[in-house]
């Protein structure tokens, strides 16, 4: 991630995590990273105070002129399949209706060896 993010120490210091890899969803794709890095891109890690007319007022009260806002505060984990799945410890629509959806790096589950998703 550090050469990815050309060695900016600012970058690297609000981008890499300080936990193991696989431990979250990974980085997203290709040339991400390095989208960073360009001239005409600014990375802002502070705080949204509120939304105003304009765009976003930031924790510092700086004003972010946007054309659109778009949140992510979490995601659905009702997912189950509309079909059976079955592994080695049974279907996964019945696993998943009694315990939370688990996956290892978002596309593979514990008991389903041939089962990925992407």
């Amino acid at each position: 991630m550090t050469a990815m993010l050309g060695g900016d120490e600012k970058l690297c210091k609000a981008l890499i995590p300080d936990y193991p890899l696989g431990f979250r969803r990974m980085t997203p794709g290709h040339s991400y990273l390095q989208a960073l890095t360009k001239p005409n891109v600014e990375v802002k890690t502070g705080g949204v105070r509120r939304f105003v007319p304009e765009g976003l007022e930031l924790g510092s009260g700086e004003i972010l002129k946007v054309d659109a806002i778009v949140c992510a505060t979490g995601f659905d984990t009702s997912f189950c399949p509309r079909f059976p799945i079955v592994g080695r410890n049974g279907n996964l629509q019945d696993r998943w209706k009694k315990e939370i959806p688990k996956s290892y790096m978002s596309c593979a589950v514990s008991g389903m060896p041939n089962y990925f998703s992407r």
